[in-house]
């Protein structure tokens, strides 16, 4: 039981702690992305653009290479 529990955790920690990618780096195929590297269905955050001041212009969420969520920012932080 101990160590179901450590396993749970460690991977919680490693899926939770998922860089975002680029977006531009996914690959589209039959209207569904895939991971560059693994080309696997992707599952995740993808961010679109930067602003000029470091911040993010939009990150579309990802589950099983469909998108889910689309959230965009204004150049001073406010989600529009």
């Amino acid at each position: 039981m101990k160590h179901t529990l450590l396993i749970i955790t460690a991977l919680m920690l490693i899926v939770g702690c998922s860089k975002p990618i680029n977006a531009e780096k996914l690959i589209e195929e039959d209207g569904l992305k895939y991971h560059p590297d693994t080309k696997e269905l992707y599952s995740g955050v993808a961010v679109e653009y930067w602003y000029e001041n470091g911040l993010k212009y939009s990150e579309t969420t990802f589950k099983d290479g469909k998108e889910i969520d689309y959230k965009a920012w204004d150049s001073d932080g406010n989600e529009f």
